[in-house]
């Protein structure tokens, strides 16, 4: 059970910083700004 719960909050994170990066990366070509 908490093992579950674990894998489950890493992939949790995974994809958090999945999207971090995806919007990091959109700032650095300045598609949203402009």
């Amino acid at each position: 059970m908490e093992t579950d719960l674990a894998r489950q909050l890493q992939q949790l994170e995974q994809e958090e910083e999945k999207q971090y990066n995806l919007l990091e990366q959109a700032l650095d070509d300045d598609t949203i700004l402009q």
